[in-house]
């Protein structure tokens, strides 16, 4: 039942990344200032992949910490480990702002390359 609340939050997430790509290339397509677009060419693929980087960085930690987290009791008053705790702790592994993050830096970039291929 719990996982079902996801469904639409990840449906939210996909259009979301459909509309930061869109809008990321008409951005990059409509790009005028000459210095702007001389920073875009390294600028734009350099933070998007930084924050990549950071945001996955952040979620393996998350989930690490997680794994090791102590045990808590359940409703039955058994220990449970760390990723059975709780069907909220599952639900905050699977969606939170990390991952966020991580889509829409995905859909930056992407708009940025779909863009820079268009060109050449």
């Amino acid at each position: 039942m719990d996982r079902m609340l996801l469904y639409p939050g990840w449906l939210l997430l996909a259009l979301l990344m459909l509309l930061t790509f869109v809008i990321a290339v008409r951005y990059f397509d409509t790009l005028q200032d000459m210095i702007a677009k001389m920073l875009h060419h390294d600028l734009v693929p350099f933070l998007a992949s930084c924050t990549l980087l950071l945001s996955f960085a952040l979620q393996l930690r998350r989930v690490k910490l997680a794994a090791v987290s102590p045990a808590v009791t359940g409703d039955d008053g058994i220990p449970q480990s760390g990723f059975e705790s709780s069907s909220m702790l599952s639900a905050n592994l699977i969606f939170n702002a990390n991952i966020v993050l991580f889509c829409v830096s995905f859909a930056i970039l992407c708009g940025w390359w779909a863009v820079e291929k268009r060109k050449n």
